[in-house]
């Protein structure tokens, strides 16, 4: 995949309509940047898949956004996504955090949202616990060994998106694509929020963990650096 095919893709129109309807038809809301929207390129990539995306898996579901923005192609895939479900980024704000003014995120909303914006039925697994858990790594690996469409989206500090790619870019299947969410610079850096916790350190690092990725001398006989999507990093399994 190479990042003019996203970036020319014939119906971003389109693409961005179906992110904005989902926003404003489930509980909850779609996590995005309304001046620097770019969540729709999931849908985009999704859909130059085709065929051959049998398996996503989404790491971080929030209230199931994303997800159904991918849902929202044709080509049929199961989809499996992981969150504790238990508020917004619990880790550094706590359990039971009201994202805004939405709540909490529950499973039970999130399964409700995705029943009722799943127009081609697509099956899927919502997965309740950390992507960290040995418990939770241990299942993936053993019912969803080939996996098509990564999406990292959890937890976002340095060391926390690093152990995300140990523990499951090896699913990825040849042509299999990944994509970092939230990969801020320039403006999107410049909207970014909450980026050190009160110690002082940089906790939301995306840009940190995806360049030490990129950077290692082994990355380009296995990877290929697809390019930059609005806050999207994209990378393709060769």
């Amino acid at each position: 995949m190479n990042i003019s095919s996203i970036t020319d893709y014939r119906y971003k129109g389109v693409a961005k309509g179906i992110v904005e309807d989902i926003n404003n038809n489930i509980n909850g809301r779609v996590a995005l940047n309304n001046m620097l929207q770019s969540t729709h390129v999931l849908y985009i990539i999704k859909n130059l898949l085709e065929d051959k995306c049998k398996t996503v898996l989404e790491i971080g579901t929030l209230w199931g956004g994303a997800m159904l923005t991918m849902m929202a192609s044709e080509y049929k895939s199961k989809f499996v996504s992981m969150d504790t479900f238990t508020g917004f980024y619990p880790d550094l704000l706590g359990e039971g955090n009201s994202d805004q003014n939405y709540g909490i995120n529950t499973i039970e909303l999130v399964t409700e949202n995705v029943n009722n914006n799943n127009p081609y039925q697509h099956k899927y697994d919502l997965i309740q616990g950390s992507s960290h858990d040995t418990e939770i790594i241990n299942y993936v690996k053993e019912n969803y060994p080939k996996i098509d469409l990564l999406f990292i989206d959890g937890d976002h500090s340095k060391k926390g998106v690093l152990q995300d790619w140990e523990d499951y870019s090896e699913l990825l299947s040849k042509g299999g694509i990944v994509v970092f969410d939230d990969y801020w610079v320039g403006d999107y850096e410049r909207a970014a929020w909450k980026k050190e916790d009160d110690d002082g350190v940089k906790w939301m690092d995306v840009v940190g963990a995806v360049d030490k990725i990129i950077s290692s001398k082994t990355f380009t006989k296995n990877w290929k650096d697809v390019g930059l999507f609005g806050d999207k990093r994209i990378i393709e399994r060769l």
